[in-house]
C-alpha cells in the first residue's frame, strides 16, 4: 500500500485541506501530515521497491539458497548505497525521496528568489 499511497498524497492533502473546517478528523489528519510525514512515505516506498525483487524471488515455488543470498546481498547494498552514508560515499536518497527533497529545495530556492527585488519582476514555476 505504501508502494502506491506515495503517489496520491498530495491529492490526499488537498482533500483534507477542503475537509478540515468541516470535520475534526479532517482538520486533525491534516495537520498531521507535515514535511516528516512526506519523508518517511517516501522512504518507505523507496525501501519497498528495493525489497520487491526480493520478494518476487521469494514468492517463486523453488528458491535455492544461492538465490536467496544473492537477493538479500543485493537488497542489502541497494540500501546502503540509497540511505546510509559512510566516510566515502554520500547516500543517493532512492528515487521518490530524491525527487521530493529536490523539489523541496527547487520551493524554497522560489521563495527565496522571490523575496529579492531584483527577481520579483520574474515568475519561477514550481
Amino acid at each position: 500500500m505504501i508502494n502506491n499511497f506515495h503517489q496520491i498524497l498530495d491529492d490526499v492533502h488537498q482533500v483534507l485541506y477542503n475537509q478540515k473546517n468541516n470535520s475534526n478528523i479532517a482538520s486533525f489528519l491534516y495537520e498531521a501530515i507535515d514535511t516528516e510525514f512526506y519523508i518517511f512515505t517516501k522512504f518507505l516506498a523507496d525501501i519497498f521497491l528495493t525489497m520487491k525483487s526480493m520478494i518476487m524471488v521469494f514468492q517463486s515455488e523453488y528458491v535455492t539458497l544461492n538465490e536467496t543470498k544473492n537477493q538479500l546481498t543485493m537488497v542489502i547494498s541497494s540500501i546502503i548505497s540509497d540511505f546510509i552514508e559512510s566516510e566515502t560515499i554520500s547516500p543517493t536518497y532512492g528515487i521518490h525521496l530524491k525527487k521530493y527533497m529536490e523539489h523541496i529545495l527547487w520551493t524554497c530556492l522560489n521563495v527565496f528568489l522571490l523575496q529579492q527585488p531584483y527577481f520579483q519582476k520574474f515568475h519561477f514555476p514550481s
